[in-house]
């Protein structure tokens, strides 16, 4: 029987993305007098695809600071903060106690990404990777030999793939494989909670229902 090895993305899967930004504004707000409604255009404008906005880059126009101080400044200021959500820890707990594997692949650029693992505790210990395109399709694509397996997976013989992620898009670029299960993490109020998924993936709304 072959062991469930889980892939589980980072942003508004296992970690409260809103309330983290929300949190580094506020300081960039009292630190360097930020207009945070001004920042929060120049994020959105600075966005590209599925990537994600170039937060550091902001942050250097909107403060004159390079983006190693402004890293230090928020790391420093977060530090043992925990902006996991609250089933995310008690689930990869008993993923480790029943001996099943989770890795965190998340999409994003590095910097930003980073940041958010430092304030990430529940996460810590397990192996995380950070790509640049849609996650689905780094799946499929390795699956089809057309890409480097960067992911250590032994895809449908030592493992069998759990995927877990937000984005409805992450499974449509999937699209069904075998030994891969797919489940659409709904959580209530998110940016993509409640859209419409393939009929191959299974919705939950926490990270409970997969105890």
């Amino acid at each position: 029987m072959s062991t469930s090895l889980y892939i589980l993305d980072l942003d508004r899967c296992a970690f409260n993305s809103d309330r983290f930004t929300n949190d580094l504004i506020a300081i960039l707000e009292r630190t360097y007098s930020i207009d945070p409604q001004h920042f929060r255009s120049q994020l959105q404008q600075s966005s590209i695809g599925e990537i994600g906005p170039d937060f550091f880059a902001c942050t250097e126009a909107a403060t004159g600071q390079p983006a190693n101080i402004i890293n230090q400044l928020l790391a420093g200021t977060l530090e043992g903060t925990d902006y996991t959500y609250a089933d995310t820890g008690l689930w990869v707990n008993q993923r480790s106690e029943l001996g099943e594997p989770v890795m965190v692949v998340t999409v994003g650029r590095n910097d930003f990404q980073e940041l958010k693992f430092r304030c990430a505790k529940s996460l810590q210990n397990l192996p995380k990777t950070i790509v640049r395109d849609n996650k689905g399709k780094v799946l499929r694509e390795i699956l089809a030999g057309e890409r480097p397996d960067n992911l250590g997976l032994t895809i449908g013989q030592q493992y069998d793939i759990k995927v877990i992620d937000d984005n409805p898009r992450t499974f449509e670029e999937l699209g069904p494989q075998d030994h891969i299960t797919q489940f659409y993490l709904s959580r209530p109020g998110e940016k993509y909670a409640g859209l419409t998924v393939p009929a191959y993936v299974t919705t939950i709304s926490s990270l409970k229902e997969l105890s």
